[in-house]
This record gives structure tokens, C-alpha cells and sequence, in this order.
């Protein structure tokens, strides 16, 4: 009977100071907008992550423009948002377009948030044209910076 008394007390005490594991991944989640003056959820991007020794993943936005990356090593990571008809878009940058941009931190067992803003695309279309009006062949155009 003082034997069982005892290992019941061993047992309850692990059990008090038994500290659980903290989680060894992380979350990753936000939303892609417009780049806009009235800034709009935009669904179906693709969003990308790389980094941290891990392979790319890829997610699509839902219809509010939100995504999720979950189970992700603590680490940092590059994130870039694309859609046909817009500008791709990398996490920080201050040129549309251009990347790797600002690295995201992951740490375990937290939830990083953040908001990826993209610019809607553009195309400049038309003829070149001689002189006369004809249009001109071999002509090379390029935009102007």
C-alpha cells in the first residue's frame, strides 16, 4: 500500500513539472491586395516561399486575398505574390517587380502575419508608322526609364 503511495506521488509530481515540448514549426499567413488607392482583396495570386533550407512552396489566395503557409521551420524566407495581370510582387521590396525584397522571419510555435500589396499590370499597345503613315517595318521599341 506505502508502495503504490509512493509511485502515485513520483508520478504526480513529473507530471506537475513535465513542461510540454514547444512546437518546432511555425505559421506563416497574410493577405495579397491591390496596390491601389482603395486596396482590394486579390484572390487567386500565388503566393511563393522560399528559404530557410526548405524546398518552395506555393499557395493561392482564397477570395479575400488570404494564405497560409503552416509547418514551417524556424527560419527566414523570401515571399512573393503573383497573378496574371498584375506586377509580381516580393515581400518588402520598394520596386515593383523586383526582389528578393525584405526576408520574413519564422519563429517556432508563433504565427508571422503579413500584407503583400501588387500593383496592377499594364500593356502599351499601337503601330509605328513611317512618315507617310505606313506602318514601319523592323522597327525596335523599348520603353524609357
Amino acid at each position: 500500500m506505502m508502495r503504490g503511495s509512493v509511485i502515485a506521488s513520483i508520478v504526480m509530481l513529473l507530471v506537475a513539472f513535465a513542461q510540454p515540448a514547444p512546437p518546432a514549426t511555425g505559421t506563416l499567413s497574410g493577405v495579397v491586395l491591390t496596390d491601389t488607392a482603395t486596396p482590394a482583396p486579390v484572390r487567386r495570386a500565388t503566393v511563393r516561399l522560399s528559404g530557410a533550407g526548405a524546398t518552395a512552396r506555393l499557395v493561392g489566395t482564397d477570395d479575400e486575398g488570404k494564405f497560409l503557409f503552416d509547418g514551417l521551420p524556424a527560419g527566414s524566407f523570401t515571399l512573393s505574390a503573383a497573378k496574371p495581370g498584375y506586377v509580381t510582387t516580393f515581400h518588402g521590396s520598394t520596386r515593383p517587380g523586383v526582389g528578393p525584397g525584405v526576408l520574413v522571419a519564422v519563429q517556432p510555435g508563433r504565427r508571422t502575419e503579413v500584407t503583400l500589396k501588387i500593383l496592377p499590370g499594364s500593356a502599351i499597345s499601337g503601330i509605328v508608322t513611317d512618315g507617310v503613315g505606313r506602318p514601319a517595318a523592323t522597327v525596335t521599341v523599348a520603353p524609357a526609364s
